[in-house]
């Protein structure tokens, strides 16, 4: 059995719950259950039953003659797990118990397959918990987490994580898939360069790294103000922001999670290709909407 431990610190409040909405927990699932929205998102070049197959393959599936994961992961014993109450909405009063932002905790991902494989999984960990988060509402900044260091492994990982993020996001999206993403250092922007407009998925379509915020509680404020703002302008056309309508919703396919570096906080957007249900009124520039979003916070 080979395993990588990494350690990760909450920057923003963690909404995670189980069943019991008034407790937190922090359990490896929702790793999980991320990890594969993002290796989804990085494969918009397949069919649909290409992308189950391989899915299947990687992460296990639930079918009659379904296989068992190729790796696990598992949450190392910590102390104790500080919850506050928090506001879901910096624009409304309601409050729910969530996961500190400083609290850290060790993740441990094992497979006894070769190493190669193990750490190509491990990349796609840190990517995942990178651009998106665990619990409620991190589709607008809740629940992200920022990698510290690989605390324990029995495996040569060589990967220098010391480099600027954007950098280190190009490198292992490069790694993980065979669509060409091109580079911007300058603008600290990762854009996919292919037309796959056939393509009926969420793929990757860019990420961004907005501008520096001397607090997480900034841009959660930005977020939940934009959001507000747009709604009312666009009205029907901010659906190509995600919707949940009483019979039918989208997720939003504009992903906004926090990054810390050096004590600052930064936005870092992840835009995806906007596959709206049957029979639902598509905008007519399903860009605009989030374009303007990401341009507020750069």
């Amino acid at each position: 059995m080979n395993w990588i431990d990494s350690e990760w610190e909450v920057i923003t409040p963690m909404f995670l719950h189980g069943y019991n909405t008034r407790r937190v927990e922090l359990r490896t699932p929702p790793i999980k259950s991320l990890m594969r929205y993002w290796w989804r998102s990085l494969h918009g070049e397949l069919t649909t039953e290409e992308l189950y197959n391989k899915e299947a393959e990687y992460f296990g599936s639930a079918d009659k003659d379904g296989k068992k994961s190729k790796f696990q992961l598992r949450i190392l014993p910590y102390k104790q797990l500080p919850q506050k109450e928090y506001k879901l909405l910096s624009t409304k009063n309601f409050t729910r118990k969530a996961i500190q932002d400083g609290f850290k905790f060790t993740i441990r991902i094992q497979s006894y397959l070769e190493d190669t494989f193990l750490k190509r999984f491990f990349l796609l960990q840190y990517l995942s918990l990178v651009l998106g988060g665990l619990g409620q509402r991190t589709r607008r900044g809740a629940g992200a987490l920022r990698f510290i260091e690989i605390t324990d492994s029995n495996i040569d990982i060589e990967f220098d994580f010391g480099r600027d993020i954007i950098i280190i996001l190009s490198i292992i999206i490069e790694q993980m898939t065979n669509l060409n993403y091109k580079l911007d250092k300058q603008n600290k922007r990762i854009v996919l360069d292919e037309n796959l407009s056939f393509s009926n998925f969420p793929y990757l379509k860019s990420i961004t790294i907005g501008r520096e915020f001397t607090k997480w509680i900034d841009i959660k404020k930005k977020i939940d103000e934009q959001c507000h703002l747009l709604k009312r302008q666009y009205r029907q056309d901010y659906n190509s922001m995600g919707f949940a309508h009483p019979n039918e919703k989208l997720a939003s396919p504009l992903y906004i999670s926090v990054i810390k570096e050096n004590d600052k906080y930064f936005p870092i957007m992840s835009k995806l290709n906007y596959v709206p249900p049957n029979g639902t009124r598509t905008p007519n520039d399903v860009d605009e909407v989030p374009n303007i979003f990401i341009s507020s916070l750069c």
